[in-house]
């Protein structure tokens, strides 16, 4: 086996449970983690890390290249758990890398919410574009769909149709964002419907 394919197995796992732990703490379904520089940064340093322990079994414990699994999974495992539990004390100081790894983590669960947040207003904006030149071409199309889904956010449904006609907006907009803001997939299907 080639040296730099036994590291590379340790890369992989390192990367797998730092995204793993970063996507558990997410509340949209699907989040594109890729999409946050910050996210990147991240798994550079844990895979370094990862890298680091790998080198250090290899090279010092003696381990041989084709006891890779044991070393990717030490390599990975300790390098995950290094940086979340590491601290460092010269006599009465210390320097505690928790606060900095768990401020660290923060940033990019933030840079990754606020990738998906935009991502979501851009989907609402379009799918409540396709519906409002339905109810424009239509209307009262989306009326049902409104009754259906208002209960869901205890909301009367016909007193929210009388607020949109009796508003000095364009109802068939209102109606159209109303319902892309209560439920997206729904709202999606709703626009594919011929």
């Amino acid at each position: 086996m080639s040296p730099w394919l036994a590291y590379l197995p340790v890369l992989m796992v390192a990367v797998f449970l730092n995204t793993a732990d970063i996507y558990f703490m997410q509340s949209d379904r699907l989040p594109q983690l890729q999409r946050a520089p910050s996210y990147w940064l991240y798994m550079v340093g844990h895979a370094l890390v990862g890298s680091g322990a790998a080198y250090l079994l290899y090279r010092k414990s003696g381990l041989e290249y084709s006891d890779w699994p044991v070393v990717t999974m030490v390599a990975a495992l300790s390098g995950f758990s290094l940086l979340q539990s590491f601290s460092l004390k010269f006599g009465d100081k210390g320097i505690d890398a928790r606060d900095l790894f768990d401020a660290w983590k923060r940033r990019v669960i933030e840079d990754v919410s606020q990738s998906n947040t935009s991502r979501k207003r851009e989907r609402q904006m379009r799918i409540a574009r396709q519906l409002t030149e339905k109810e424009t071409r239509s209307p009262g199309r989306l009326d049902p769909a409104i009754l259906q889904l208002a209960p869901s956010v205890q909301e009367d449904g016909e007193a929210l149709l009388k607020k949109f006609a009796a508003g000095k907006y364009d109802s068939s907009l209102l109606k159209a964002q109303w319902i892309a803001s209560v439920d997206l997939d729904f709202a999606e299907s709703l626009a594919e419907l011929p």
